[in-house]
């Protein structure tokens, strides 16, 4: 049994990512849901199989907070 069960993949722009994604590589951060697991896209026809969300309080380089999923939580989530 693996001793990771839950975890957060970030998401970066393309101009970005590796900048992104070195900033956050082994830290705790807070997601917040904004699409979480089950819920339906408000404009296309996409029901999100993962909880998706944002990092909190971050700023990615499309003006917009950093792009995360949470890994491995089956039920969906306000937060994590």
């Amino acid at each position: 049994m693996s001793r990771i069960s839950r975890f957060v993949f970030v998401v970066g722009m393309r101009g970005d990512l590796r900048k992104v994604f070195m900033e956050f590589l082994g830290k705790w951060v807070r997601v917040i849901m904004d699409r979480p697991l089950g819920s339906k896209h408000p404009e296309y026809e996409l029901i999100y199989p993962i909880n998706y969300g944002y990092i909190e309080g971050t700023m990615a380089g499309d003006g917009e907070e950093v792009d995360a999923y949470v890994i491995g939580e089956f039920q969906p989530l306000e937060s994590f």
